[in-house]
């Protein structure tokens, strides 16, 4: 494996993707590989309404479904799971939507300005979804406060800081982030139209398996994806990914991705779990028995067999056996390097959605209207046939969260981008 290295810097990973996490599923930061995703066809990214066909012959996942070619998109991962393609999938949908109801809206434009105004809007959407209805559910509304992460569309936004660095940390990325692993279920739920479970499929039979998707069964995924419940955000991960990943597809046994993620922490040199501590300002233990203070005592004598010192603790596995804060699914560590990440990609992006102060801006107006946008309405414009979804897509039902008809969902008039 070859490395590039470099001096008389600090040891860190070269990010080979975009430093500011945009709608990267398809918008690719390498022009070759965009090319190849992007039809000069009324701005489309492809023409069809799923993603564009891989022709790889040496892709894994076509050499395991020849009769269904696998998907090509701007994330070379895309093929790894079925929700996987079905999100790409999704955000593919929205862009060609907003690329083909603008075509008619201002039919004089040409191709290259209908695809960047589309994937504009389309950025925005998915950062104001993130930050309106993602971001709250994993830290609660009062550390969405504390950190400065609540969109406030009632006044105007002068967040952005030129000497704020919104490059993706490595402690973000190689680990803190990847607390979402604790939340994956078993098995993926098929739903009909009535949210009622259909099918469920062993999470180790959708890896590189694009087959549902082809057979009409996209409606169904996302419902099931929408209604299936996470699991709770612990040290706990589900057999499918701990041991099982990949099983019947390289090998026999399957990879652990908790491992992998550890072992991975470490090749990016993260430094241990009580160094994040005191760099987040937080008590740090001096004892096994402190530990017990942060932890249940179950899992510190887990980590104490795994471990010869509370020093050499991985942040991953330190970090997701804190005790939540009060309101989030987190613990205070992982608040902490998430909530600095996330206020850095706001406050250190010129072109963040909000930001008015810059050349190429969206007007109040049409910010007002990206301001109506949810993961609901992403749904309902974007599914085969959905008719109903959650208020918030992202949360179980309730009497606070009920089931709506798209008619009820706002959405976006994109006559405010109407040239005159």
């Amino acid at each position: 494996m070859l490395f590039a290295k470099k001096k008389k810097t600090p040891t860190e990973i070269t990010n080979q993707s975009h430093k500011l996490r945009v709608t990267k599923s398809y918008f690719s930061h390498r022009m070759s590989q965009l090319s190849k995703v992007r039809l000069m066809r009324h701005s489309t990214v492809h023409d069809t309404t799923l993603l564009p066909e891989s022709k790889d012959s040496g892709n894994a996942c076509y050499a395991k479904h020849a009769n269904y070619s696998c998907f090509l998109s701007g994330d070379i991962r895309v093929n790894l799971l079925m929700p996987l393609m079905t999100i790409h999938t999704m955000w593919l949908r929205e862009h060609n939507r907003l690329a083909s109801e603008l075509s008619q809206i201002n039919p004089k434009w040409d191709d290259e300005t209908l695809y960047q105004e589309s994937r504009k809007i389309t950025i925005a959407e998915y950062q104001h979804i993130t930050y309106k209805e993602f971001l709250p559910m994993i830290f609660g509304s009062q550390k969405m406060k504390e950190l400065g992460l609540l969109i406030e569309e009632d006044k105007p936004y002068n967040g952005y800081d030129i000497n704020t660095d919104a490059g993706i940390h490595n402690a973000f990325a190689s680990a803190a982030y990847r607390f979402g692993h604790t939340l994956v279920q078993s098995n993926v739920q098929l739903r009909d139209e009535n949210y009622n479970v259909k099918a469920e499929i062993p999470l180790r039979d959708t890896y590189m398996n694009p087959t549902i998707l082809y057979n009409r069964g996209f409606d169904d995924v996302v419902r099931g994806m929408v209604g299936q419940k996470a699991q709770e955000p612990d040290h706990y991960t589900s057999e499918e990914i701990r041991g099982r990943l990949l099983q019947r597809f390289y090998m026999t046994n399957g990879y652990d991705l908790t491992a992998m993620s550890i072992l991975r922490g470490r090749d990016h040199g993260i430094p241990p779990y009580l160094q994040w501590r005191e760099f987040c300002k937080l008590p740090v233990p001096n004892s096994w028995e402190d530990m017990k203070n942060f932890m249940n005592e179950d899992y510190v004598e887990t980590l104490q067999k795994a471990y010869r010192s509370i020093e050499d603790i991985d942040l991953i596995p330190g970090g997701i056996g804190e005790h939540h804060v009060e309101g989030a699914l987190l613990g205070p560590t992982h608040i902490c390097l998430l909530g600095k990440q996330f206020s850095n990609l706001r406050k250190g992006d010129r072109f963040w959605y909000e930001n008015l102060n810059h050349p190429g801006a969206f007007t109040k107006d049409q910010l007002k209207e990206i301001y109506k946008i949810s993961h609901a309405r992403i749904i309902c414009d974007n599914s085969d046939d959905i008719q109903k979804v959650p208020k918030n897509a992202f949360v179980a039902t309730s009497d606070v969260n009920p089931i709506l008809d798209c008619d009820e969902i706002p959405k976006l008039d994109l006559n405010l981008w109407r040239e005159t």
